[in-house]
């Protein structure tokens, strides 16, 4: 179903799931070095499961016998997990019929965001505009939202958190200033902000990558894990809305595989209290219909793709694939590449957790010079 890659570095004082046994077919679990920050993956999970944020969870089996424990478990370093979310239906043990949000266009806002989101970290801010990643000067300013999202913008009532802005072009809360070449890789959905713990318990908003190719594989390098500065104009809401703007960019080949599939679509009707409102229904779709409705090109990848053809920047993966991961949904599985490790021992899996302490965060500095790890 969805994958990131396993960039996270395991510190001395992260705890991993590497010591539970689970049977899965030719696995053999070497200590790891890397993996992936367990309550990032989580959650781009339960966003997909339509904002599951209190019932969604990881497991090891198919069953969901044998949970991911979330106090237990800093970064994730398995190849193959079970996402389950509870129905609330007979005797409650069926957790794999649950309805998948296909796209962002169908993704409601949440009433109130996950708790690891509840208060993202002020950041320090500069005297100057700067790039909020790097440091650097002379930055462009990056929509969280795109402006080609007005609609969703304007169907979400977004403008609740932003001063009343009706339009997303016109929102101070929905920028950030990017160097321009981090610019280009952020419209192509690489990366996201998101909330991270240090050893010392102290929370950052920080970088996390999403992919490892094209010309994403060097900058994920160096800047994965690096601390956000100057990004206080930034709305949570709106880093979060960018955030699962990110996660669905990476599930499009398994909306459209396998021959049916419950989807979550969102239509206007009237609720329970007798006024307009968005009503989320679960619909059996088939193959056809799934890509008769979804099956189209994505308008940012599109314009991407474009730009690479303009400026020939057309580059190889920076990171070579080797490993496998694999994550299930519906009982339906799905197989990824996961991106191997290379001479800074970089590689890929998925994660789930919420006490997250220990992570290798970087220091952004003006004139890019590479910052130390912070233990």
């Amino acid at each position: 179903m969805f994958s990131l890659p396993r960039l996270d570095e395991v510190g001395p004082q992260d705890k991993t799931d590497d010591g539970i046994e689970i049977v899965q077919k030719g696995a053999c679990l070497e200590k790891a070095t890397h993996g992936v920050h367990s309550e990032t993956m989580l959650l781009a999970c339960q966003i997909i499961a339509g904002n599951s944020f209190e019932t969604a969870y990881l497991s090891y089996d198919r069953k969901g016998s044998n949970r991911v424990q979330r106090a237990s478990c800093d970064i994730l370093v398995h190849h193959h997990y079970f996402l389950h979310v509870p129905q609330g239906t007979g005797d409650g043990t069926d957790t794999t019929s649950y309805a998948v949000t296909p796209n962002f266009q169908e993704w409601r806002f949440p009433d109130a965001l996950p708790q690891s989101w509840n208060s993202v970290a002020i950041t320090p801010r500069d005297t100057k505009p700067s790039c909020v990643i790097s440091g650097r000067m002379r930055p462009e300013k990056a929509h969280l939202i795109p402006p080609s999202h007005e609609k969703w913008y304007t169907d979400n009532a977004m403008c609740d958190y932003s001063q009343g802005a009706k339009s997303v072009s016109n929102s101070d809360d929905n920028v950030c200033r990017l160097r321009v070449d981090l610019h280009r890789i952020f419209d192509d959905r690489a990366f996201a902000f998101v909330p991270k713990l240090d050893e010392d318990g102290h929370q950052h908003t920080v970088i996390h990558f999403f992919s490892t190719t094209n010309d994403s594989g060097d900058a994920a390098l160096k800047y994965h894990n690096r601390k956000t500065h100057s990004l206080d104009s930034a709305a949570p809401q709106f880093l979060f809305a960018r955030f699962a703007f990110t996660v669905f960019a990476y599930i499009k080949d398994f909306i459209l595989r396998g021959e049916r599939r419950r989807i979550a679509v969102v239509q206007r009707g009237i609720d329970s209290h007798g006024s307009p409102a968005w009503i989320v229904q679960e619909i059996q779709m088939d193959r056809a219909q799934r890509h008769s409705r979804y099956g189209g090109g994505d308008h940012e990848i599109r314009l991407a793709l474009k730009r690479r053809r303009i400026s020939g920047n057309e580059s190889r993966p920076s990171l070579t694939s080797s490993a496998s991961f694999q994550a299930t949904i519906n009982e339906h599985r799905i197989t990824d590449e996961a991106a191997s490790s290379d001479a800074n021992g970089t590689s890929t899996s998925l994660k789930e957790g919420e006490d997250i302490c220990g992570h290798s965060l970087l220091e952004a500095v003006e004139m890019d010079r590479h910052p130390p790890m912070i233990r």
